[in-house]
């Protein structure tokens, strides 16, 4: 990836990585995956152009709009555009693409936009293994795909798939500043100093607890007693 970013003379805006695939955005509209395949090389496919400076390349792809940045799940990929757009492709067994009719997995070549959400206030997107979460200047907290474990948030028991954007509700306080969600765990930065919130699964103790008490739908509120950085 650094060969082909310094080879065709393009500044690499962001990295992100999946279970099988790492992308990258080039200058600033241009989109690259890596993917694995065959021993691990990669394969070429028609219609993408690929870059004949590097075999890992697998395709690029120009995108009418300047991207901001990039994240990966196990199977899906959220591309937040500059203007404030979100689009998404991949896999959408279970709804990590913002739509409202889930599939197994889209068209490669499709970027397409997730909607009901105000697009034009998102300023950062995130991942989780199977779901998607999007964070608004206002610090609000959208999210939406895999909820088996209460790791979006949201009671499961109100759904375990949930098809389209949904805000969540730490606190009436809570402002959040970044997100971080694992596969089946969610921990999130609030714009206040040193706080943090954590849910869904806890059997490994990953919610900072003290125990191994899940939470589903929930919110674990903690205070840092050191200064947290991004």
């Amino acid at each position: 990836l650094l060969s082909y970013d310094r080879d065709n003379g393009e500044h690499t805006r962001s990295i992100a990585t999946s279970r099988s695939a790492t992308t990258m955005t080039a200058c600033r509209h241009r989109l690259a995956v890596l993917e694995e395949g065959e021993d691990d090389r990669a394969a070429s496919v028609t219609e993408y152009t690929v870059s004949p400076l590097t075999e890992h390349v697998r395709r690029t792809h120009t995108t009418p709009f300047v991207i901001k940045s990039i994240a990966c799940g196990a199977e899906h990929t959220l591309v937040l555009a500059q203007d404030g757009r979100l689009f998404s492709t991949g896999s959408n067994q279970h709804g990590q693409l913002g739509r409202s009719t889930p599939r197994e997995r889209s068209s490669d070549s499709e970027l397409a936009p997730v909607y009901c959400m105000p697009s034009e206030r998102i300023q950062s997107i995130a991942c989780g293994y199977f779901c998607s979460f999007a964070i608004t200047v206002e610090g609000e907290l959208w999210a939406w795909g895999d909820n088996r474990y209460g790791q979006l948030g949201i009671p499961s028991t109100h759904s375990e798939t949930v098809l389209e954007p949904v805000m969540v509700s730490i606190s009436p306080t809570f402002k959040v500043k970044q997100v971080s969600s694992g596969y089946a765990h969610t921990w999130v930065l609030s714009r206040q100093q040193n706080q943090l919130a954590s849910t869904g699964n806890n059997q490994h103790g990953q919610l900072g607890t003290g125990d191994r008490v899940s939470l589903d739908g929930g919110w674990n509120l903690l205070q840092s007693t050191v200064p947290i950085e991004e």
